[in-house]
């Protein structure tokens, strides 16, 4: 009598343990309908085939998607850092955008590094019909004799972006000596990674709801 109680007794606690496992598991999900924008990285785009073969630089190219366009504000912007530290005048250039008369949109967006015959090198950010004048990069960004690393911070799954959440998409960066390639999404990664390059230029995406406040 006694072992059937407990047999019973188990069982009680596992179906109890299931349910709440699973009810956590509910309320922890992330689904598209939270988001405001999708977005994934266009490793081998026309944009990015377009800066080699014309042999101009390079992009850094990704494809944006906005399911509430007409609802919804995207900024994008470049982040700079010298020598382990943030650049004084970040962000070194940045794109703000949205509440579009349209529902839904989508297109390229991204960051373009344009070298000049000089040796000066420019940025140029875009968004889907929306493009910025050139600007010069503001730190150097040449050769060192760790080396260059540019890459992408997401892959070409698409990811959900909540209002409000910042999330960096691409890098580039000039080395001291060998580094690692980690994720420049977690804090503790992307300190490190900053603190072992000479130059880092982070292209970060945000989106909201509402139009920033002008003042």
């Amino acid at each position: 009598m006694k072992e059937r109680r407990l047999f019973w007794l188990s069982i009680i606690i596992c179906i109890v343990t299931v349910i709440t496992i699973g009810i956590i598991s509910i309320g922890g999900f992330k689904s598209s309908s939270d988001s405001l924008a999708t977005v994934e990285a266009n490793l081998n785009s026309n944009y990015s085939r377009t800066f080699q073969d014309l042999g101009i630089g390079m992009a850094q190219d990704f494809h944006l998607t906005l399911p509430h366009a007409d609802k919804t504000w995207v900024k994008i912007w470049i982040d700079a850092y010298q020598n382990g530290k943030e650049y004084e005048s970040n962000p070194v250039s940045a794109l703000s955008y949205g509440m579009s008369p349209n529902q839904y949109e989508e297109g390229h967006m991204g960051v373009g590094v344009i070298k000049g015959e000089d040796g000066d090198q420019q940025l140029v950010l875009y968004a889907p019909n929306i493009k910025m004048k050139p600007i010069e990069i503001p730190i150097p960004m040449e050769l060192t004799a760790g080396g260059y690393i540019a890459n992408y911070a997401i892959g070409e799954e698409e990811i959900y972006l909540e209002e409000g959440e910042t999330k960096v998409l691409a890098a580039q960066r000039t080395l001291k000596n060998a580094a690692s390639i980690r994720d420049w999404n977690n804090q503790e990664d992307k300190q490190k990674m900053i603190e072992e390059s000479e130059t880092v230029l982070l292209l970060n995406i945000e989106v909201n709801k509402q139009m920033p406040d002008s003042n």
